[in-house]
């Protein structure tokens, strides 16, 4: 990541953006310290916006951890409870009619 000073990338503007969008983040440095860094449009969207959730999911260290057999799941073997099912309602007129 290349640094430059505040002044270096108000006359170089044009490479600053063109490196940039090249995906190549630059520091502009304004009192002695780094002030801002310019990047572009879609870096600054992957950086902001949430990733998707399967993808997410796909890169984490337990998607890894599974793939290398380090995690092993159990399944309950418990059914279920039992529960009443009721008759449909038959006293409700259709709506609509």
């Amino acid at each position: 990541m290349r640094t430059w000073t505040l002044d270096e990338a108000k006359n170089a503007f044009g490479e600053v953006v063109c490196r940039a969008l090249a995906h190549e983040p630059q520091r502009v440095s304004g009192s002695g310290h780094d002030d801002v860094i310019v990047v572009s449009l879609a870096d600054s969207e992957q950086l902001l916006l949430p990733p998707d959730l399967v993808e997410f999911l796909q890169q984490s260290p337990l998607a890894a951890a599974i793939a290398a057999g380090e995690v092993e799941f159990e399944r309950s073997e418990q059914i279920g409870r039992d529960a009443e099912v009721l008759p449909p309602c038959t006293s409700l007129a259709p709506v609509g009619r």
